[in-house]
């Protein structure tokens, strides 16, 4: 009978498994696979499975993708399913994938048990993509509402590199302030700090520019020495700054 072909088959798949011959178990669930009748769902979803484990991931997405368009009754298969789908792009280092097919995750399933995972993955993705703001939004939505802390999460030092660019940044505002109020001589001690903080998180450009403001505060001010060793101090860091040149 039909049946009892179908349990040979998956007997079989279930050999091929077991004595690791794994080319052999993909051939035949792919030919019986299907997302209509519930013996081709069963193939299919033993070979995603199989293309996961392989590290097959190209497949294992083609795989799981077409899982999407079976109709399950039970909602958390499909919450599974597309998790599986989004640690396929994470293993495929698909960047933008991860970041939007992550969000759309966090949307559809927040209490989903995959949540963590799927936050520090799209944490990871937006620092990589040096969008830190986004970053340290995800970091802080781990902490809130997942009650993960960076360092449990594994990403404390990185969202510690975001507060210092944070700092400089906010640092650099309060300088431009007080230089716009003619407040020079606060202004050019503000933008030595930020030089400084921003110089430690590898914005060369911006801290170059700090320490000739800073340099054109003092000469204002009629402070040569401190006008000096800024322009010297800015020669020395960066050489090759056309704020270098400028001084």
């Amino acid at each position: 009978t039909a049946k009892e072909r179908e349990n040979a088959v998956l007997i079989k798949a279930q050999i091929y498994l077991d004595t690791k011959r794994y080319d052999a178990c993909q051939t035949l669930l792919d030919q019986n696979k299907n997302t209509t009748t519930e013996f081709g769902i069963k193939c299919l979803e033993m070979v995603s499975r199989l293309y996961y484990s392989q590290k097959e991931y190209e497949k294992a997405y083609r795989s799981y993708s077409q899982m999407t368009q079976v109709n399950w009754d039970d909602p958390n298969k499909l919450m599974e399913i597309n998790y599986y789908l989004f640690d396929c792009d994470v293993k495929l280092s698909k960047k933008t994938q991860i970041i939007s097919r992550g969000e759309d995750y966090l949307k559809k399933y927040p209490a989903s048990p995959y949540c963590v995972s799927v936050l520090k993955e799209v944490f990871e993705a937006y620092y990589d993509n040096k969008k830190y703001s986004e970053a340290f939004a995800v970091a802080q939505k781990l902490e809130n509402q997942y009650k993960t802390t960076a360092r449990s999460a594994g990403i404390e030092s990185q969202v510690n590199f975001i507060k210092k660019i944070m700092n400089g940044d906010q640092t650099l505002k309060e300088a431009e302030k007080l230089y716009d109020d003619g407040k020079l001589a606060a202004a050019a001690e503000k933008y030595l700090v930020a030089a400084e903080v921003l110089r430690e998180t590898g914005n060369e450009e911006k801290a170059a520019m700090c320490l000739y403001t800073a340099t054109e505060c003092f000469v204002h001010l009629g402070k040569k020495g401190d006008a000096n060793e800024t322009a010297s101090l800015l020669k020395q860091l960066y050489p090759e700054s056309k704020y270098s040149s400028a001084v």
